[in-house]
């Protein structure tokens, strides 16, 4: 596993995560994981390792060594890793600082769509009907990571990826917003 820290692809739910990770994977050649989150409705590209670590670390109950050591045993040779995980966000600070990450690809959608697209896919997981409560709760859940977001990558380097309700951006669009800074 490479020295230069993980390139870490965070953002709301439904807000395009699994799109760049999957382009980061398949076309950039960044190790994202082995073990992919596959869902009957939709995949995600979400490493079922990392994620777990990732929880284990946001409760402290996995020190930032062993962390390292687990996720460099699964990444193997790769010289660029990285990983998918909206719960990253909830580590410590000091912890986040400590995995040394290379760079934060940070994904955006409009709170609006995101949150229609939370609703229906919902819906499609668990059958239930959407509720006033179940709005008010994707929306504060919205804000929530967003604010957090802006308070815990504001010391590191991120690309933005602006995923607009009335635009689909192409994957070579994607890839020329990432490349520059997966060289630099």
């Amino acid at each position: 596993m490479s020295d230069k820290g993980p390139v870490i692809v965070v953002g709301t739910g439904r807000s395009g995560t699994s799109t760049v990770s999957r382009i980061l994977h398949e076309q950039l050649d960044v190790c994202m994981g082995h073990f992919f989150k596959l869902h009957t409705v939709h995949d995600y590209y979400e490493d079922l390792l990392a994620h777990a670590l990732n929880r284990m670390l946001a409760q402290r109950a996995v020190t930032v060594t062993d962390w390292r050591v687990a996720l460099a045993k699964a990444h193997g040779l790769c010289s660029d890793w990285g990983f998918k995980d909206p719960h990253f966000l909830y580590a410590h600070p000091d912890d986040i600082a400590a995995i040394q990450p290379r760079l934060f690809i940070r994904t955006w959608r409009e709170r609006g769509a995101t949150v229609e697209s939370w609703l229906r896919h919902d819906k499609q997981i668990t059958g239930r009907d959407e509720t006033p409560q179940s709005r008010i709760l994707f929306s504060r859940l919205y804000l929530e990571r967003e604010m957090l977001m802006d308070w815990k990558l504001e010391s590191y380097p991120v690309v933005t990826i602006r995923f607009e309700p009335d635009r689909r951006l192409e994957d070579s669009e994607i890839i020329e917003m990432i490349k520059p800074a997966l060289e630099g």
